[in-house]
């Protein structure tokens, strides 16, 4: 899926989001199969954040098994980490629209916690000053399951001065009102 993202609708989504979050909170943080997330911080001059995937997606979409030890995990995550970047860059993108996209700088390998079983992928990208639109192109985990949900969430925004959206998507529907791009595949 490919959306654009305009300043104004982060601050008035924003206030959506603030309300679904307070009258369901457990529900809109909430980790759970099926699920993967992106969640992005939009700073003065560049973009940083996480990627998370569960364990049985990993497992599924690249056959990599984490559901080892928590001490192993790690070892584990750290091991196959070249592997998940690759299909990250292969299967996201983020950049000013109609320019080419901001290259991806992983920084740093988690996970979740040894009851979530998300491991995370942590990136940042130098963008220069912030331009009014940014294109997201998002494909991750829809192979062979049309009923995937992606979840992008944004923690921090300095441009709009606000923090805490979230966008979400299911592969059948175009997702939000800015949604740009062609149908996705199923």
């Amino acid at each position: 899926m490919i959306f654009t993202i305009r300043k104004r609708w982060l601050k008035g989504l924003l206030g959506l989001y603030t309300v679904a979050a307070l009258m369901m909170p457990n529900t809109v943080l909430a980790h759970a199969l099926g699920e993967n997330y992106v969640f992005l911080n939009f700073r003065e001059a560049s973009i940083d954040g996480r990627f998370e995937f569960n364990f049985v997606d990993l497992k599924d979409k690249l056959g990599i098994d984490l559901e080892a030890e928590a001490t192993e995990r790690t070892e584990a995550i750290e091991a196959t980490a070249q592997r998940v970047q690759a299909y990250i860059e292969a299967n996201f993108s983020i950049g000013e629209v109609g320019q080419s996209p901001y290259t991806l700088i992983f920084t740093d390998l988690t996970f979740l916690s040894p009851t979530t079983k998300f491991a995370q992928y942590h990136f940042r990208a130098d963008t220069g000053p912030l331009p009014d639109q940014l294109q997201i192109r998002h494909e991750m985990c829809y192979e062979d399951d049309r009923f995937h949900r992606a979840l992008v969430l944004v923690n921090h925004n300095s441009i709009a001065k606000c923090s805490r959206l979230a966008l979400t998507s299911t592969n059948r529907t175009p997702p939000w009102p800015w949604y740009n791009g062609p149908r996705p595949r199923c």
